[in-house]
């Protein structure tokens, strides 16, 4: 289990646009979460998610349970696959632009300290990567 911090990335967009697209699916998609499904609750603010995911050369299905805290942030607990743990990623208003920091505790098995904070690393890039482009085409 690592305890991981990953801060300063800035999306050039106000935290008004960020959870526009937050809770917008049309316009949220990621691409490297493969037959994304989003299942809602009956509170509005949970949301239980699966997708497959490439790791360590095979594909892994995920589950997790993500819950919004407008304007704050959100959480998410991976209940199935490969990584486990819960992170928070909270956003940091900055006017026209909007800071973000994720951090959490994970797990996997058989993978040690260092690769493991390697992938939550790349996961963190990927998602903001795909954000970004997701920013770009909102109105």
């Amino acid at each position: 289990m690592i305890f991981d911090i990953d801060e300063g990335s800035v999306f050039d967009a106000p935290l008004e646009k960020v959870w526009r697209l937050m809770r917008s699916p049309m316009e949220h998609p990621h691409p490297s979460m493969k037959n994304f499904r989003a299942e809602p609750t009956a509170d509005p603010s949970v949301v239980n998610a699966s997708w497959e995911t490439e790791w360590r050369g095979s594909t892994f299905k995920v589950k997790a349970k993500f819950v919004m805290f407008p304007p704050l942030g959100f959480a998410v607990d991976f209940v199935e696959g490969p990584l486990t743990g819960k992170g928070f990623t909270y956003y940091i208003p900055m006017g026209d632009k909007t800071g973000i920091t994720c951090v959490g505790h994970y797990g996997a098995k058989g993978v040690s300290d260092d690769e493991l904070k390697a992938v939550v690393a790349e996961m963190h890039a990927k998602a903001f990567e795909e954000d970004v482009e997701n920013l770009a085409k909102m109105k």
